[in-house]
């Protein structure tokens, strides 16, 4: 797992336009609108990730990143039965599985309110073109 994180941001600094962080970089003010657009059923069309989906890119890349540190960690001689370690590692991947929950529902009203197929756009990395109204 973390190697596929390792993996994810190299992609994320070398990709394709819209795999890289630098294009979808959004401040917590510019999130947090984008949750208030959302919730009154109003969402922007974006090409590449929206502000959540960035939000949440990173959330699950550094929270998957340190799900396989401290896991790792338990591993070695050193810190095996680290009290912290072995507390703290349930806990973030607790968070973790309510962090993907929240993403696909997300994914699923973001779909909705774009009528596009956000789901499929992850896997093929191809979004559709959003027609004019």
């Amino acid at each position: 797992v973390g190697v596929v994180v390792v993996l994810r941001i190299i992609w994320g600094i070398i990709g394709t336009r819209h795999a890289r962080f630098i294009n979808f970089t959004y401040s917590p003010k510019e999130i947090l609108q984008h949750l208030r657009n959302m919730r009154h059923g109003h969402e922007r069309h974006y090409d590449g990730h929206n502000p959540a989906g960035s939000a949440m890119v990173f959330l699950l890349l550094g929270g998957i990143g340190l799900q396989a540190i401290l896991g790792w960690l338990l591993t070695t001689h050193t810190f095996h039965e680290n009290a912290l370690i072995e507390t703290v590692h349930p806990i973030s991947g607790n968070a973790l599985l309510i962090a993907a929950i929240l993403h696909v529902i997300g994914v699923i009203i973001s779909s909705k309110l774009t009528k596009q197929n956000l789901a499929k756009a992850m896997i093929t990395g191809q979004k559709t073109k959003k027609r004019q109204e």
